[in-house]
């Protein structure tokens, strides 16, 4: 399981709190294979055989390391620690998830694309088109690594603990 842990303690809080990002459950078999939806983020995540690495939750917050402490610490300070936390776990999350619409390096194998395009009629078409970037020619981002059906996209969600 991917995930990316953010601990914030702060004198002033009686609390400490965890937030969780990433695919936090196992999910169900991914269409195709045996792999839950989780292992086959972790298999992304690091790269893999075959698999090129396309890290989600490692790569973002290498990123956006200073931005995150920095809003961490603005919705707790402003909302409180639990509250806080829990603004910055679905900000966190919505971010990973803009990561993997926008594309990560490196692009579809032609392999991966004519696979694609075979299992849907409608993507036939679309196979002697040109297309911009790593979207279809009607913008249809299954051309896009690490998105077919949008699952593996869907299961980034933040989670939150603040102990006592």
């Amino acid at each position: 399981m991917s995930t990316v842990t953010v601990r914030q303690r702060q004198p002033r809080y009686p609390s400490d709190v965890r937030v969780r990002v990433g695919c936090l459950e196992p999910g169900t078999p991914h269409e195709g294979t045996e792999l839950t939806t989780g292992e086959l983020l972790e298999i992304h995540e690091f790269g893999k055989g075959h698999v090129p690495e396309r890290s989600v939750v490692r790569a973002w917050f290498d990123l956006h390391r200073a931005e995150a402490e920095a809003k961490a610490l603005e919705l707790m300070t402003t909302h409180g620690p639990a509250r806080g936390a829990e603004l910055f776990a679905v900000w966190a999350a919505a971010s990973m998830r803009n990561r993997i619409t926008e594309g990560i390096d490196p692009p579809l194998a032609p392999e991966t694309i004519a696979r694609r395009l075979a299992r849907t009629p409608s993507r036939k078409k679309a196979a002697n088109t040109k297309f911009k970037g790593t979207q279809g020619p009607t913008g249809d981002l299954s051309f896009t690594p690490l998105i077919d059906r949008g699952i593996l996209k869907s299961s980034i969600v933040g989670d939150v603990e603040v102990a006592p």
